[in-house]
This record gives structure tokens, C-alpha cells and sequence, in this order.
């Protein structure tokens, strides 16, 4: 460095060609940093490097340039390889592991993770083996750092570990696909709820629009031929209940359809002959049908009312829109 009196009086400075700005003492506690930093990875056993941000490696230990000399690899002290960019490319039985291993690291370097390990096999020199990589940030010494260490496991830990990381992941997709089919039960119970609202609207509309005419015309001069075709329509809007499938009865009780048939007029509160009527069948056959409901019912040969435990299941929404048409009625 030369100092000069430029016109003036005034002093200038000139700095020779790869001296450094930073002051003198400064600097030399930075070299010691840097020695002792060197002399702390040389110490660690693992094969251990130091990347910067992009990847790209700054140094390497005693143990990773050994590895690589006894392994007879290109390049083995590595500086200026970029870590991730040979991560992303390998091939083989340990792509996948690699990958895996470089968005980890990238994880760390973004700040969005404190640790990443990522257990691996490796083939060296025709042998089988297996190791753990382990990658931590180092901050406070200027830019970001993160130091990576390999270390060789045996088999059994190997083994043991992608088991347990397999088992998390297993159990994380158990309880996704329990949260699916949580989520389409109470899916599927509310399109059922919505089915039969419209199927209740639709019965409920039919039966209003129908019932009344259908009794008017019932408590008319109508020769025994006309009541039974009266009758006979008045089936059938039961039975167009049936085909929605709300008689709760023949789902659980299973029903025969003529069963079906005779239990909605008896819930309507039609006798026998009326039913045999409607029906256009004996009033022997009705009272067959009345024993097989009771014996279904669990009530044969029991002093109980058969419209009466009809009643008591669970109702449908036919019989609420009929109870409901005749509260109307009153």
C-alpha cells in the first residue's frame, strides 16, 4: 500500500490487488473462525460436507476425501459440486432415496425445516451397504450453511427404520381414507335424506290430489263393481308408496309384496272385507297375509293389535303424509 500527497493536501489510500477491506484484527479472527470450523467437521468419524445455498459444496472433511480416495472416486475433495443438482440426478435403486434426500435439504435451506435424515442403500465397490444421511443448518456465520454427514448403518437398522417410516406413512393413509369414508357416509345419508324428502313430496302430492275425490266418490251410489274399482285404486296409490320403497316394514321384516299391499290398508285402518275389496282377493287370503305379518311381527298368537305394532316401528314417510292428510282433513 502506497500513501500519496494528492493536490491539495489531501490523502489517498491505495489498496494493492487482493488485500482486504476488513480491518486487520477482524480478519484474522475470521481466518480462526474459519480453522477452527475446518478443525471441528475434520474431527467429526461421518463423511461430512458443508453446502452453501444453492447446493454447491464449500468443504469437505478428512473422513468424505478418505471415503472417496479408497472408493477411487472422481474428484474427491468435491468443492464446487452442487450437492442437490447430483441428488436430483441419480439413478438406480437410490433415485428415489436421493430425491428424497435433496428437497430436504432444500426444506432446510428455505428455513422451513431444522433437520432432515434420510436413510439410503448404496453399492460400493460391488458391496452392498447401507447409510443415513443427516443434514443440519448452520447460521450466524454469515450466509446460510447447511452441514451434510453420511454414515453407514448396518442392514438390520436399515431394515428396522424404512419399516417404522412405512408404518407412519401407512397409518397417516389409514386415517385419510377413514376421513374419506366418514366424509361419503354423511354424504350418502344426506342424498338419501334428500331422495326420500322428494319421494315424500311427490306421494304426499298425489295422494292430496287424489284421496278426497277417491272418498267422495266412495260414498256415492257406486254398484258393488264400481266400489271395487274404487278400492282397487286406492291399492294402488299403496302400492305406488311400496315402489318408493318407504315401508320401512318390508325392508327390515321382509315382506312379501302382497304383505306390503295388505299392512299399508291396515294402516289406513281398512277391515278385512275392505281390504279383500281393494285387493280383489278372498277374505281367507287376507287373514293368511294378517298371520304372516303377525309372525314376522313376532306377535302371533298374542293379544295385540297388529295396526297397533304396525304403528310402533319406525313409521314411513307415506303413513306421516296419509296421517298428515287426514289432521288436514278435520
Amino acid at each position: 500500500m502506497k500513501q500519496d500527497i494528492a493536490a491539495g493536501g489531501t490523502m489517498e489510500r491505495r489498496i494493492s490487488p487482493g488485500q482486504s477491506l476488513m480491518p486487520k484484527r477482524t480478519l484474522e479472527q475470521w481466518k480462526a473462525t474459519r480453522k477452527i470450523a475446518g478443525l471441528v467437521i475434520d474431527s467429526f468419524p461421518s463423511n461430512s460436507a458443508i453446502v452453501d445455498e444453492h447446493g454447491v459444496i464449500r468443504v469437505t472433511n478428512r473422513a468424505w476425501r478418505e471415503f472417496a480416495r479408497v472408493h477411487n472416486m472422481e474428484h474427491p475433495e468435491a468443492i464446487g459440486m452442487n450437492y442437490l443438482n447430483l441428488a436430483d440426478s441419480a439413478t438406480g435403486i437410490c433415485s428415489e432415496m436421493a430425491r428424497e434426500a435433496a428437497n430436504g435439504i432444500k426444506e432446510v435451506l428455505k428455513g422451513f425445516s431444522t433437520e432432515v435424515i434420510v436413510d439410503y442403500p448404496c453399492k460400493v465397490a460391488d458391496e452392498q451397504r447401507w447409510f443415513r444421511m443427516h443434514a443440519t443448518p448452520v447460521k450466524g456465520l454469515g450466509p446460510l450453511r447447511v452441514v451434510i454427514s453420511h454414515h453407514e448403518i448396518n442392514a438390520e437398522t436399515f431394515q428396522e427404520d424404512r419399516i417404522e417410516a412405512l408404518e407412519k406413512e401407512l397409518k397417516f393413509e389409514r386415517a385419510n381414507q377413514e376421513s374419506v369414508r366418514t366424509a361419503l357416509k354423511v354424504l350418502l345419508q344426506r342424498r338419501e335424506e334428500e331422495r326420500r324428502e322428494t319421494e315424500e313430496r311427490v306421494l304426499s302430492g298425489i295422494r292430496q290430489a287424489l284421496q278426497p275425490h277417491l272418498d267422495k266418490l266412495h260414498n256415492t251410489r257406486l254398484d258393488s263393481d264400481q266400489k271395487r274399482l274404487v278400492s282397487a285404486i286406492q291399492a294402488q296409490l299403496h302400492t305406488l308408496a311400496t315402489q318408493f320403497g318407504y315401508n320401512l316394514a318390508a325392508k327390515h321384516l321382509n315382506l312379501t309384496p302382497q304383505e306390503i299391499n295388505v299392512a299399508n290398508l291396515i294402516l289406513d285402518g281398512k277391515a278385512t272385507k275392505e281390504i279383500a275389496d281393494a285387493l280383489n282377493i278372498s277374505m281367507n287370503a287376507i287373514e293368511f297375509h294378517r298371520k304372516n305379518i303377525r309372525k314376522k311381527l313376532g306377535i302371533r298368537n298374542k293379544r295385540v293389535s297388529l295396526r297397533c305394532r304396525l304403528l310402533s316401528l319406525e313409521p314411513s314417510c307415506v303413513h306421516q303424509q296419509f296421517n298428515m292428510w287426514k289432521t288436514d282433513r278435520r
